[in-house]
């Protein structure tokens, strides 16, 4: 798996985890959890149910971005690329 693969992850800064609904979202956060990986934020179909959106929100505190939110830069300016955790081709 990609996730567990240390060169792979050598050349990742950060990680969105997206989602189809809020079970997946919490299965997802507590996966990535137990390998050691805390996601910048949470995204995916479930966010076009305000419902699930709440019932996630509930549980967690990582930050969980709507399609909306993704597309204003303010909002994402975490998610920029470290060069320093590249590695060289």
């Amino acid at each position: 798996m990609l996730l567990q693969d240390p060169t792979f992850m050598s050349t990742i800064s950060d990680v969105v985890l997206s989602c189809g609904d809020s079970l997946g979202a919490l299965a997802g956060l507590n996966y990535l959890q137990n390998i050691g990986l805390k996601p910048y934020a949470l995204s995916g179909l479930f966010t076009a149910s305000g419902l699930l959106v709440q019932e996630v929100k509930n549980k967690i505190s990582t930050p969980i971005f709507k399609l909306e939110d993704l597309l204003k830069p303010e909002k994402v300016v975490g998610l920029t690329l470290d060069s320093t955790k590249r590695v060289a081709a």
